[in-house]
């Protein structure tokens, strides 16, 4: 076993059931726009209808599982593969980009309803704005105030722009380079609409942060990665403590909302790791071959949930909810045939109820150059609810992500077109 190492710092405690959710098998968004050709104008409307996927074992089950870190117990569980659509539900796939945009790697402010983006090469970093009502991109080329300049490349970080949430509101998290070397730092706007930042001590070569959303946080911390040596290390945003998680994850690690816990991969097993305590928990165990990992509430049932994601062979997505001290697989859901991994699954919260949105692909860890679809589907095993929410065209899709409007709630993701990057919204139906 690899060593794992970090620095003692408060303990912060939850109560409340654990869910879940492993991704056996394979990503919020919110800013005016001069008027030009591009929400609405590419639009597919099409009426929803079911597919079964090809595994033998769609329906509902009951069956005797093993848990992964503490033995044999009995749970009633289901597996979903043929899909149910909300009622009366119509595809509706909508380009809200400007035809001429590519927008890299956007990040959404559900807060303040703003997206965050970088050119891929880094010569800039932008904010727009999500209109609440229709989903539009405002402005549609994404270019709505300028943060900052020379920001690290993506091909070099690894990964664009985040934003970070705290007791000063919604912050952005990004790379940028200065004196020929990445340096993390952190954005915010002020009053009179400027945006300012500053570098976090002690992150020279740092780069991919992904920091901590809990809301009015008065230690809003950051994961970031050494690209010199693949190395991911945790900060407080105000640079005051830094530790070690662990040396060339597969999949960046993750912050759990209202704790100081962050969860990741660590040979093969799903484990949550407390940087205060230094308590390493496992999820699964090594043969889970886990690669994406992901903690999070469910609303419907007060529980707290996660999802992660087998690095190899990803047909299927796995839900686990914690009982007692045993974690037990509830839920199996299943992509279509023609797609048959799940790659980037993300869980999001509409009027009472927690669904995860991902992508359906042809082969695993190949997102953004494969054909893939957009599905959604409920993390409830007493829900059966999985469908496709893109259009049937076949789309090189790539970033899925939930956005709640004031009426409804969408999902967007990035169509690769040979490099250029556009930024489509999808219904779902909820």
């Amino acid at each position: 076993m690899r060593a794992l190492a970090v620095i003692l710092l408060a303990s912060v405690s939850c109560s409340n059931e654990l869910v879940i959710i492993v991704n056996r098998g394979g990503n919020q968004l919110v800013g005016p726009a001069p008027a030009v050709p591009t929400s609405g104008t590419d639009t597919t409307t099409e009426p929803s209808s079911p597919s079964t996927s090809g595994s033998p074992t769609t329906g509902s089950t009951t069956s005797t599982s093993t848990s992964p870190t503490t033995g044999s117990t009995t749970s009633t569980s289901s597996t979903v593969g043929s899909t149910t659509t909300p009622s009366d539900f119509v595809v509706r796939d909508v380009l809200v980009s400007h035809p001429d945009a590519s927008i890299s790697d956007p990040e959404f402010d559900a807060i303040e309803g703003r997206v965050v983006w970088q050119q891929r090469t880094g010569e800039e970093l932008w904010v727009a704005r999500l209109d609440l009502d229709t989903g539009d991109l405002v402005p549609s080329d994404g270019q709505g105030e300028l943060v900052s300049k020379d920001v690290t490349p993506i091909a070099l970080a690894k990964n664009g722009p985040e934003w970070m949430q705290g007791a000063e509101g919604p912050e952005i998290l990004f790379s940028r380079i200065e004196e020929d070397k990445p340096l993390v730092r952190r954005a915010w706007r002020s009053m009179d609409g400027e945006w300012s930042s500053q570098p976090i001590l002690r992150t020279t070569f740092g780069a991919a942060p992904i920091g901590s959303l809990d809301a009015g946080d008065e230690e809003p911390r950051v994961i970031y990665r050494d690209v010199r040596t693949s190395e991911v290390h945790w900060t407080y945003a105000d640079g005051s403590a830094v530790g070690d998680l662990v040396r060339d994850p597969a999949y960046s690690p993750r912050w759990v909302p209202g704790t100081h816990d962050v969860t990741f991969s660590y040979d093969g097993a799903a484990v949550s790791l407390n940087v205060d305590t230094q308590e390493l928990s496992y999820i699964t165990d090594e043969s889970a071959n886990a690669g994406q990992v992901f903690r999070f509430w469910s609303v419907e049932t007060g529980a707290e949930m996660a999802m992660v994601t087998d690095d190899d062979a990803p047909t299927e997505l796995v839900i686990y909810r914690l009982e007692g001290e045993h974690w037990e697989p509830i839920k199996w859901i299943v992509p279509p045939e023609d797609y048959p991994y799940v790659i980037s699954p993300e869980p999001f919260d509409w009027r009472g109820r927690t669904y995860v949105s991902y992508l359906a692909i042809e082969r695993p860890r190949n997102g953004g150059q494969d054909p893939a679809e957009v599905w959604v589907a409920s993390v409830e095993p007493g829900d059966d609810l999985n469908y496709r929410v893109s259009e049937s065209l076949i789309r090189r899709r790539m970033d899925p992500e939930a956005f709640a409007g004031n009426d409804t709630v969408w999902i967007y993701y990035t169509d690769n077109d040979d490099g250029h990057r556009a930024l489509r919204r999808c219904e779902t139906g909820l």
